[in-house]
């Protein structure tokens, strides 16, 4: 398992998580999962940390994120040095 840095995007939501996965399919799964099993107002961040055993860190710009989920158009983005790819 990697130890990876998420950054979470979405409308007034801006957020950095910590936590393992094995590679951008499984993160991907655990995003939809995620999304699946929101209820009513839940919380994206509160869920996903609790089902997938991440946390959060205080943002800052100035870390860079391995992944980036974007809960508003439902894309998996991965770091690639100079741009995002989707996944």
């Amino acid at each position: 398992m990697k130890q990876l840095i998420i950054e979470i995007e979405g409308y007034g939501l801006q957020a950095l998580l910590h936590g393992k996965c094995q590679d951008s399919h499984e993160l991907r799964k655990k995003f939809f999962q995620t999304l699946r099993n929101l209820h009513g107002n839940e919380d994206f961040l509160h869920v996903f940390c609790r089902d997938h055993q991440f946390e959060e860190v205080p943002y800052s710009g100035l870390i860079e994120a391995d992944f980036l989920l974007d809960v508003d158009v439902l894309r998996v983005f991965k770091n690639e040095g100079d741009h995002w790819k989707m996944i």
